[in-house]
């Protein structure tokens, strides 16, 4: 992600944080998708042995609009792109100076 922002001339080391939220909720997103795939999108209860959706549907969902959003603050839909005038940066160096920047 750091490196894509990078060649597109749109990170800053202001951009840390919000960076940091969409790794965060990226891998809560991707963690629910494996669960939801794994016991599907309706599960028994088991308190009163009723269908319900599973719980990690409204965490995939909630993830993936923090995603969602965050991506187009970033430019990174097509939507927001068509938007955008962005000039790639071709650089020698193939070590990112934001490579650290995320753990």
């Amino acid at each position: 992600m750091c490196g894509l922002l990078e060649s597109m001339g749109l990170l800053s080391c202001a951009d840390r944080a919000s960076i940091e939220m969409y790794c965060s909720a990226y891998s809560r997103y991707r963690n629910a998708e494996i669960n939801v795939r794994r016991s599907g999108e309706v599960i028994i209860s088991p308190r009163n042995k009723y269908p319900m959706v599973s719980p990690y549907v409204s965490v995939l969902n909630k993830n993936l609009d923090t995603c969602r959003k965050l991506l187009l603050e970033f430019g990174l839909t097509p939507a927001a792109r068509s938007r955008m005038s962005v000039a790639i940066r071709k650089d020698d160096d193939t070590k990112s100076k934001w490579s650290g920047l995320v753990a």
